[in-house]
């Protein structure tokens, strides 16, 4: 899925190492495992080559691939409301991460999960950081992974402050939504 995924974006092969490190910490390494996913790329890339052989061109088929050696590190400039967005985020993720890592009530499945996705979710960000203005690919996985953290801390949370803070949460959230859909709010 990641190689047919990597087709239509090249920065879903960013997702490869994740998985194998995801594998790696709920099975243990199995080199059959390994060896029929590198195949499973393989064919995928195979197929698209011939493809792009077929018709001549070459060009399209390589051209994906040089996105990756196009590093973005020039600092980009936000709108206020993109600056509260960005230390909102940050503020809940450090909140949910240290709570999911903190609780000492999970089974071992469930800490493995969590410790996983948090991985995930870090290096996600790391990878938005380093291509930021190349693509938003890399920051949808983790805001879908960000949400499962987020309702797992909230199924399982049994403080006051932690309910009034999801309220906090989503009234922050709406903020943002109709900031960025209505920009005359921008102004406000």
């Amino acid at each position: 899925m990641i190689g047919i995924a990597g087709l239509f974006q090249v920065y879903a092969l960013l997702l490869l190492p994740l998985f194998w490190k995801g594998e790696f910490s709920m099975r243990g390494f199995h080199f059959k495992s390994f060896l029929s996913s590198l195949l499973g790329l393989a064919l995928v890339y195979w197929c698209a080559f011939a493809a792009f052989y077929f018709f001549g061109d070459m060009e399209g088929f390589t051209a994906p691939f040089r996105n990756f050696a196009e590093i973005s590190l020039e600092t980009p400039t936000f709108s206020a409301s993109e600056w509260i967005s960005i230390a909102g985020f940050a503020l809940f993720f450090l909140t949910y991460m240290l709570s999911a890592l903190g609780s000492h009530q999970n089974k071992v499945l469930t800490n493995i999960t969590l410790r996983f996705f948090i991985f995930i979710l870090f290096l996600l960000i790391v990878l938005q950081i380093i291509y930021w203005n190349r693509s938003n690919f890399i920051l949808l996985p983790g805001l879908a992974l960000l949400s499962f953290v987020i309702a797992y801390f909230y199924s399982t949370t049994v403080s006051k402050w932690a309910v009034r803070g999801f309220y906090v949460m989503t009234a922050t959230l709406l903020a943002f939504y109709f900031i960025h859909y209505f920009p005359f709010l921008d102004k406000l």
